[in-house]
């Protein structure tokens, strides 16, 4: 059967902790699940072309990761519980939603979305219970078969399908549900920056970007060391990401430079080619993000520079500054 698919990969994009594992309370209140905030949180990560923080274990209650997602979870609750308790309460469901025609009408919904490349929250709903997970790939038709990050299984992809006179199936834990709404009230809000490697720092002088983590300032194409002076201080995904993959910092002149062009590893102005064999993978976000935009790919050194204030800088590989012409425009997150 056909699929329609988006870029969000539930290993990639997904928290590595479970639901299961979170913890919350208001004052006499306490509870073990944030689903609706995770689903949430995780698209903001995704939308905002944002690492997802790297930890296995759950956050700790009140820390800054907790909170966020505590936030995303009420605001969650207040886009969806109206639509919950019409499903959930025969009195009234028929005012507000019959679970069979709901959820033709939003299949139909769903293929919209998804079809546009974008994940969306999706509520499965059963006997007097809820689910929040966010739905990535489906079907191009009927029998809705949808394709899920679940926040109870980090780093799997679930499957929904329907089951002729059963229901909805969860592929992992085997349970049924009555049916699903799409959770289109979500609107995406810039998340905090929790991972991906900083110290890299703009060079006043050649306008490329460079590693300032280490005892020297590398090679500057421009003379001596790269210069950071009036430079912020930015983070790179690295490894995990929702950008363009296939960047690497240089070990010899402290650069950054694409690695993605199999026919050139640029020229490093430290003498010869770059080297990454010592660098990890860089993902940079391009067309949109969150933080700076207007840094540009350089097609003849490879590097990355800035274009903001409209200085080509200067590059080993051409007399005349970089070459930007070619490139889209990469956004980088200061912190």
């Amino acid at each position: 059967m056909p699929m329609i698919l988006t870029t969000f990969h539930p290993e990639l994009h997904g928290f590595l902790f479970k639901n299961d594992d979170m913890s919350w309370s208001v004052g006499p209140f306490s509870g073990h699940v944030l689903c609706g905030g995770m689903a949430y949180s995780a698209l903001d990560y995704f939308n905002s072309r944002l690492e997802i923080p790297q930890v296995e274990k759950a956050p700790a209650e009140g820390s800054r990761l907790q909170s966020y997602i505590f936030d995303r979870q009420v605001t969650a609750h207040l886009n969806t519980v109206p639509r919950f308790v019409g499903s959930w309460l025969p009195v009234i469901r028929a005012l507000i939603a019959d679970i069979a025609t709901m959820t033709s009408g939003e299949f139909t919904k769903l293929i919209k979305y998804l079809r546009s490349g974008t994940p969306i929250p999706m509520c499965l709903v059963g006997s007097f219970h809820g689910h929040h997970v966010v739905a990535i790939g489906c079907a191009a038709d009927r029998p809705p078969v949808i394709q899920v990050y679940d926040p109870n299984y980090p780093g799997k992809l679930v499957t929904i399908k329907l089951l002729a006179g059963k229901g909805f199936h969860h592929s992992i834990e085997g349970s049924l549900w009555d049916g699903f709404f799409v959770d289109d009230a979500y609107s995406t809000k810039v998340p905090p920056v929790l991972a991906g490697q900083d110290n890299w720092r703009w060079c006043r002088k050649c306008q490329g970007l460079f590693f300032y983590g280490n005892p020297t300032n590398g090679v500057c194409p421009a003379g001596g060391e790269h210069d950071s002076t009036g430079s912020g201080n930015y983070m790179l995904m690295i490894n995990k990401g929702n950008g363009q993959p296939d960047w690497r910092w240089c070990w010899k002149c402290e650069g950054l430079y694409y690695a993605g062009r199999p026919d050139s590893a640029g020229l490093c102005p430290a003498g010869g080619i770059h080297n990454g064999i010592r660098s990890g993978n860089y993902f940079l976000a391009l067309g949109s993000g969150t933080g700076q935009s207007n840094w540009r790919w350089c097609q003849m050194c490879e590097g990355l520079f800035s274009y903001a204030n409209r200085s080509l800088g200067c590059c080993p590989g051409n007399s005349n500054g970089h070459d930007g012409s070619a490139s889209g425009n990469f956004v980088l997150t200061p912190i």
